[in-house]
């Protein structure tokens, strides 16, 4: 297995990839073989240092933010199945190939087309109770949760906030 890892705190510079182990499955985890991990400030803090160790959370690896294709699931897991596709929020490790979710913090992306920070605004929208026109997400690092939200709703428009034009995400449709 390939991850990104660090061995002093700094700039992006600092990163380099290596094999570490696989993640070990619990009970109630699943193994999730990542197609894509979320880039967040938490993460950015890490490496640079602003929390004081290098390791901090379920892994030394870096990466709060998950999804991809569940490969394994723990014996205790009984609602999501090998070949589902998850999206998940991780105690670190979604910085490499393999990436160990509890399947508390697991959404199965296949059942649930949106993900979005207000989950009734998202079922309301899911139900078509209302007509999507117009998306805002604060900050810009949710391309992920925008995308998410419009493309199920091919006429709807989105956007995001951010501090300052640099930050800004590109909109995509």
């Amino acid at each position: 297995m390939k991850a990104v890892v660090f061995d002093d705190f700094g700039t992006a510079d600092v990163l380099r990839l290596t094999d570490p182990p696989m993640p070990e499955r619990r009970p109630g985890d699943l193994l999730v073989k990542v197609k894509a991990a979320g880039v967040n400030r938490a993460g950015l803090l890490q490496r640079q240092g602003y929390y004081g160790r290098q390791s901090y959370g379920e892994s030394d690896l870096l990466g709060l933010e998950v999804a991809g294709e569940v490969i394994v699931v723990g014996n205790d897991v009984t609602d999501v199945h090998p070949g589902e596709r998850v999206m998940a929020i991780v105690g670190g490790g979604a910085y490499a190939e393999f990436a160990r979710v509890d399947r508390g913090m697991a959404v199965s992306a296949d059942r649930l087309r949106q993900a979005d920070k207000c989950p009734r605004s998202a079922l309301r929208l899911a139900s078509g109770r209302i007509r999507p026109v117009r998306s805002i997400a604060r900050g810009a690092v949710p391309t992920a949760h925008i995308s998410a939200i419009v493309s199920p709703f091919r006429s709807a428009a989105a956007g995001s906030t951010a501090s300052a034009p640099d930050k800004r995400a590109p909109s995509r449709r």
